[in-house]
């Protein structure tokens, strides 16, 4: 089992907190609305993982799936949400996208953590509208992009 650093999460949006914060909450929770219960992450989104990411996503690479699976579910049996999640969904890609990248990442890590943990995964959502791709938008622009 590999482990992973002992970090600070915000209760809300689940990103990795400084220890000297002592509020309940991260800054961009106190701002934001969010349509989820929990959220959990096992990285701080640095430069080592943006590069993970990009391998998975966009260099074909889709072992490093399992490798995001293995933290994620590390993460997932550090917190309280564990034994309640009933069923994995992964995010939906356009069908132009899974032609083109060959498989859905985020079904890639949903299948991992199932086989690893016994929770069903399900192909339940259908993306409806092609938008750009987030990873080239702006903060206020993927915000803009997502609606509807």
């Amino acid at each position: 089992m590999v482990k992973t650093q002992e970090l600070i999460f915000c209760p809300e949006c689940g990103k990795p907190q400084d220890i000297k914060v002592k509020a309940p909450y991260c800054l961009y929770c106190a701002k934001e609305k969010f349509r989820f219960q929990y959220l959990i992450s096992p990285f701080t989104y640095n430069p080592t993982v943006r590069e993970a990411v990009h391998h998975l996503k966009f260099n074909k690479r889709p072992t490093v799936a399992e490798t995001f699976g293995l933290f994620i579910y590390e993460r997932m049996l550090k917190t309280e949400i564990a034994d309640k999640i009933k069923l994995l969904v992964p995010a939906p890609l356009s069908h132009e996208r899974l032609i083109e990248r060959g498989y859905n990442q985020t079904e890639l890590i949903c299948k991992y953590i199932s086989r690893v943990s016994g929770i069903p995964y399900r192909n339940a959502l259908t993306k409806t509208k092609n938008t750009n791709p987030q990873s080239s938008l702006s903060y206020d622009e993927r915000k803009k992009n997502k609606k509807g």
